[in-house]
């Protein structure tokens, strides 16, 4: 058909099948794994696993991963775990800087990207033990929220819509802490002069300038906690359905309810809308400009603004993680 150009009339290279019923799945599904091998290769992608060893496709299978649809095809589960949530991810960053109607055509490729890799990790269980170790680690290991385990963080929360064992009141403290770590490389972008701050009464005074460089991190935070929590929901076995009996589209309820969602998300102005979204109490002033001085001390021994920050600060392999879990 030589068809070469996605709805938004842009190029691509790879494609992959997606889930329509399952006698589609039986035949398109071998050719899944065919295109994620070629989608690593090509791309000269790397994927961490539990541990947080990096995995090249010139690798060797994962001896404890290793799924096969027949003696010649064969895949590394931490590809398809990479893939999916990247990708998922990714849709959402989309969404969340498109135009309402073309937000609507990104859900309904949210939730065939969804479908398929749901039907991934029933027909591969080790798919999800590799999920479940991953957010274990994350919420257990400090080391494990760090850059070098977790290099994308929106990727540990689309782990969340595969997971039956853990959800987002799990992980929340860590991963707030985490991404006020990481907001910090942004903030000093902007406003170098802030590490040299210690006192939170002085630190009050950015409270306003410190929301604008992260509101998008901030919304883009929502946005996925959004779709692990209201598009998909508690019940995932029941979502499944109701897209099975949509062949794998969202129905127009949740169509219609989406729109007024991500203009809601879209409308946050303050520190306080964030935490009233995230339906978790705000801390007064003080309490935030103290939180802020604590992310900062952390981001600079985690080694995450280097180039930024001229003194001297610990390496992140110097970091005593026992430490850093306490405070």
């Amino acid at each position: 058909m030589n068809i070469n150009t996605t709805v938004w009339n842009e190029k691509f290279t790879f494609w992959l099948p997606l889930y329509i019923n399952y006698k589609h799945w039986k035949k398109s599904s071998k050719v899944l794994i065919k295109q994620v091998n070629n989608y690593m290769y090509s791309n000269d992608r790397q994927c961490h696993d539990e541990f947080g060893k990096k995995y090249h496709p010139d690798n060797d299978i994962h001896e404890k991963g290793e799924i096969c649809h027949n003696n010649e095809i064969k895949v590394n589960p931490y590809y398809i775990v990479d893939i999916y949530t990247t990708f998922m991810t990714n849709i959402i960053v989309d969404i969340m800087k498109g135009e309402t109607h073309l937000s609507l055509k990104v859900l309904e490729g949210f939730c065939q990207i969804y479908r398929t890799f749901y039907q991934l990790t029933l027909d591969y269980p080790n798919i999800k033990a590799i999920i479940d170790e991953k957010i274990k680690n994350f919420i257990k290991k400090p080391q494990h929220r760090h850059k070098t385990y977790t290099p994308n963080l929106g990727n540990i929360l689309m782990m969340l819509t595969i997971s039956e064992e853990y959800s987002w009141t799990d992980m929340r403290k860590h991963y707030l802490e985490e991404s006020g770590d990481r907001n910090i490389m942004w903030i000093l972008k902007t406003h170098p002069e802030i590490n040299k701050i210690t006192e939170s009464s002085k630190m009050v005074e950015y409270l306003e300038k410190i929301f604008k460089v992260t509101s998008v991190g901030k919304k883009l935070l929502l946005f996925n906690l959004y779709f692990v929590n209201q598009v998909i929901g508690d019940d995932k076995h029941k979502f499944i359905r109701t897209l099975d009996n949509n062949y794998g589209f969202p129905t127009d309820e949740l169509k219609t309810q989406f729109q007024t969602d991500i203009s809601s998300i879209n409308g946050i102005e303050t520190h306080n809308d964030f935490y009233k979204r995230l339906d978790i109490y705000a801390p007064n002033n003080e309490i935030l400009a103290q939180k802020i001085i604590f992310s900062k001390e952390r981001s600079n021994r985690k080694g995450y603004n280097k180039g930024i920050v001229t003194e001297d600060v610990k390496k992140e392999k110097e970091l005593d993680w026992e430490r850093v879990e306490k405070e």
